[in-house]
């Protein structure tokens, strides 16, 4: 999944959105993630949130509470971008019940 082509999926109010989230981001936790990434995880926050009906607020609330995408989902990118969706979401989900964390 490269940014380009989920950039090309998605309106310019989306991409303006992962851009601002992404640099909100980055203060808060004193880190650099690359936009790559950044689009990667809120495509996987807006698939969980389709599975479970729910608003991307509230799966991102969860993620970032359990640590989800700080211990999971950034330091595996790599990996899991390679993946099918679904699984990834699945894992984050699975990860989220693991540690007590509700959505």
């Amino acid at each position: 999944l490269c940014f380009r082509h989920f950039c090309s999926a998605f309106s310019q109010t989306c991409v303006y959105f992962i851009a601002c989230w992404l640099v909100n981001y980055n203060l808060k936790k004193n880190v650099t993630m690359s936009l790559n990434i950044a689009s990667f995880i809120i495509y996987i926050i807006h698939k969980i949130a389709r599975l479970e009906k729910i608003s991307p607020a509230q799966v991102y609330k969860a993620l970032d509470k359990s640590g989800c995408i700080d211990e999971y989902l950034v330091p595996f990118y790599d990996e899991l971008h390679s993946m099918d969706a679904s699984v990834v979401a699945s894992d984050a989900l699975l990860w989220l019940e693991k540690r007590g964390a509700k959505i």
